[in-house]
């Protein structure tokens, strides 16, 4: 249906148009935590010469799990959204079919046009360039004060009389009878003037340059000493005509579409693990809730009992402790028998190396205990 492309009276300044608008979160993110929480399983990777420690109800050392696939799905419709909306901040007009009749309707009742032929002229050149057939009519205030709430909802009533198409761009403008307004005079004039545009031109009348069309129009007709009415709309159109095919670049909706992306990758980020900090989980073992820490002979640097072969800091070989494994069983670590609960044989691939420590080994498998 037909909607106003904006509007004014001498008394009551311009407005714009009603131009149409186009274009649950998930469940609670997995814990990972600096101090204890019920459920939690202890982790500890190494820092400056010293453990830190961190809490989690899942296991941080593994870099992708199957939920990480589900999250991922979950935000592809977000990145979706966010794209088409850089898609149509930028706009680039397309010209309108003339499957329609485009006569170029000029209706004066007022008899304030004066230039009918060069207003008749200039509104042609607006309908080749754009498709769109412009229309003025012009109306006594006694049309329609008193009989509509506003000219705007008579406006409306006159574009579905007289066009059965969405593809008109009608102004019409409205004054007392009997008020000479060809002449061009400084003596107030109770004027209004609305604009009603189709749907089909909202592609190329955007808000943006009817808000354009809007000013310009208004503030010829406020000129009224240099304007008459008919020069104040052939102005108007003529000023318009040569960029109203321009591509439009809307950079509110660009800026806050970046705005969006930033967010919901940072998001989606931290729900994945792929932050500066998680990628040192990468490297933290899981350990009891009573792991204790011991001080490198060497180095002086603090390593936590259970963890290592060597110091994580110097590389030094370490004394023997008695350990026991968290009941989760250690990362990367396996069970050797002949050792009281010591887990041992799968460290290698945990990253320990025993090249250097293979006279200690027989002593822990004898003595039961841990490097």
């Amino acid at each position: 249906m037909p909607h106003s492309s904006g509007g004014g009276s001498h008394g009551g300044g311009s407005h714009g148009g009603s131009h149409h608008s186009s274009g649950s979160r998930g469940g609670s993110p997995r814990r990972v935590r600096s101090s204890y929480f019920p459920g939690a399983r202890r982790f500890c990777y190494y820092s400056h010469h010293r453990p830190v420690y961190v809490y989690a109800d899942h296991d941080i050392t593994k870099p992708f799990t199957p939920a990480n696939l589900i999250m991922i799905l979950f935000y592809i419709p977000f990145f979706i959204g966010i794209f088409s909306m850089f898609g149509s901040a930028v706009h680039h007009p397309k010209k309108l079919a003339d499957n329609y009749d485009t006569s170029i309707v000029i209706q004066d009742e007022l008899g304030v046009i004066d230039n009918k032929a060069m207003l008749q002229e200039t509104l042609g050149q607006f309908y080749h360039k754009t498709g769109v057939t412009p229309a003025v009519v012009t109306v006594t205030n006694d049309e329609w004060i008193g009989k509509y709430d506003d000219l705007e909802n008579f406006a409306y009533d006159k574009y579905v009389n007289l066009f059965d198409d969405e593809k008109h761009w009608l102004i019409v403008y409205s004054q007392p009878a009997g008020t000479a307004a060809v002449g061009r005079s400084d003596d107030f004039v109770d004027w209004y003037w609305e604009g009603m545009q189709g749907d089909d031109t909202d592609n190329i009348i955007t808000e943006k340059k009817a808000d354009v069309f809007t000013n310009n129009l208004h503030k010829y007709l406020t000129a009224r000493s240099r304007y008459s009415v008919g020069m104040a709309v052939n102005t108007a159109f003529n000023d318009i005509t040569p960029s109203i095919m321009d591509t439009e670049i809307i950079w509110g909706e660009i800026f806050m579409g970046l705005g969006m992306l930033a967010f919901i990758a940072l998001h989606m980020c931290i729900m994945l693990g792929l932050t500066p900090k998680a990628r040192k989980y990468r490297k933290a073992t899981e350990i009891p809730q009573t792991a204790k820490e011991d001080t490198c002979e060497y180095c002086g640097g603090v390593y936590v009992i259970g963890t290592c072969i060597k110091c994580p800091h110097c590389g030094a070989p370490i004394k023997p402790h008695e350990f026991t494994p968290p009941p989760n069983g250690m990362n990367g670590m396996g069970a050797v028998n002949g050792m009281n609960g010591t887990n041992t044989s799968g460290m290698n691939g945990a990253g320990f190396d025993f090249s250097d420590s293979a006279k200690y080994t027989n002593q822990n498998q004898n003595g039961g205990y841990f490097r």
